[in-house]
């Protein structure tokens, strides 16, 4: 124990002494929730590298083990970041196994900034790359990378491993070179899903995720699929929804609804379309519960399919 308080003393000093240094923000988001005291330790141990650093929580609510939900989310937050931002992702079933663990420095497409990423090689970059170009991918190195006082464990690297990483790069006390060796982009594990395209003239995409507080249904779908067939506000929709199940496609729900631009354009209690604000396509009820009514889920099983209604036709 003396050892770890003198590693952490000289890590602080270096943090205090370096004047030319700048860091950057640190964002978390786990499958960990909030009742134990896990999230805390992750913190603490951030503290310890840097108490001047920039902490904020992306969400620690993640469903357990939901790879693909964390990928949705990285992917929902990090472009309003500033550049330099370092993401700690810890939502690992497979902790403490031969998976990998990595550091990705990715390039925003749209705005150039660059962020890094510390997470297990489990697919959580999927979403990622979809607006977002690899930079550099570096192996972490777990013997060289560690909390010195967190060797003998092997279920907890969100403490010991990636928010000890994730801080000392924030606080650009290492780099991603000094994480580890550089790590063969060929080999990063991506998640396969449906992709949304427009296919004999309707659209073809799937529920990511729900907005859970309201229960609204939100999709892939871009406006610039759904503009591409004519849509467009105050036109009507007829969606349809099916879950991929070992037995096939079964249809959850079908109906036609308005596309609008906010919930109160339509009475209370009346479903509608709109466009969220990652700019696509979703579905609600002013002040009801989407989601709820209609037994809808999310994930990569659950398919929405989109046409405009022809004149005259209404489906329910």
């Amino acid at each position: 124990m003396m050892r770890t308080r003198i590693f952490f003393a000289a890590v602080a000093i270096m943090a205090f002494s370096g004047s030319s240094r700048a860091a950057h923000p640190l964002v978390l988001m786990t499958d960990f929730g909030q009742k134990d005291g896990a999230v805390c330790e992750m913190k603490g141990v951030i503290m310890g590298v840097d108490p001047q650093l920039r902490v904020t929580d992306l969400t620690h609510e993640i469903p357990n083990f939901d790879i693909w939900e964390a990928s949705y989310r990285l992917g929902q937050a990090i472009h309003y970041w500033p550049s330099g931002t370092v993401f700690v992702s810890v939502v690992d079933p497979g902790v403490g196994t031969d998976r990998n663990s990595i550091v990705a420095e990715l390039k925003d497409n749209g705005s150039g900034r660059i962020y890094s990423i510390v997470t297990p090689n489990n697919g959580t970059l999927t979403l990622l790359l979809e607006s977002m170009s690899l930079v550099r991918l570096h192996d972490l190195e777990e013997e060289k990378n560690r909390l010195p006082e967190g060797s003998m464990y092997h279920t907890f690297h969100g403490r010991d491993l990636y928010a000890f990483t994730g801080a000392r790069l924030a606080a650009e006390l290492i780099g991603i070179s000094d994480v580890g060796q550089p790590f063969p982009a060929e080999s990063l594990v991506l998640l396969d899903y449906q992709k949304c395209e427009t296919k004999e003239g309707k659209i073809i995409g799937i529920i990511p995720v729900l907005d859970t507080t309201f229960g609204n249904v939100w999709s892939n779908i871009s406006v610039d699929h759904f503009k591409s067939l004519g849509i467009a506000t105050d036109s009507r929709i007829d969606v349809t929804i099916h879950k991929r199940t070992p037995e096939g496609m079964e249809k959850i729900w079908s109906g036609t609804v308005p596309l609008k631009n906010t919930f109160g354009d339509v009475p209370v209690g009346q479903e509608l379309a709109y466009v969220n604000s990652l700019e696509q396509l979703a579905l609600a009820v002013n002040q009801g519960n989407f989601a709820g009514a209609h037994k809808i889920a999310s994930g990569r099983d659950w398919i929405i399919t989109v046409v405009p209604t022809r004149a005259g036709t209404t489906r329910n």
